[in-house]
């Protein structure tokens, strides 16, 4: 919840297999209710959390794939 808004939200990922890895879906949900202000804010949300998302999309797969060596055996995984 950003600070001053009462509305609750929720950020989930959705996890899709294809056919080399999973793609991977972050969203950002709210309701924006009937006031006009939140409805403007509604609409500078990607605007805010967009670059935040994406960066955050890309460290997760650079860390994935870090951890993904096929080379490497569970059991010789470090942890």
């Amino acid at each position: 919840v950003f600070a001053g808004y009462s509305h609750p939200a929720s950020s989930t990922f959705q996890l899709k297999p294809v056919v080399n890895g999973t793609e991977v879906t972050w969203m950002y949900d709210t309701s924006m209710g009937y006031d006009l202000v939140s409805r403007y804010f509604g609409l500078m949300l990607d605007r805010w959390l967009g670059k935040d998302y994406e960066k955050g999309l890309v460290t997760l797969a650079h860390l994935v794939e870090k951890q993904h060596d096929p080379a490497i055996t569970e059991g010789q995984r470090d942890e």
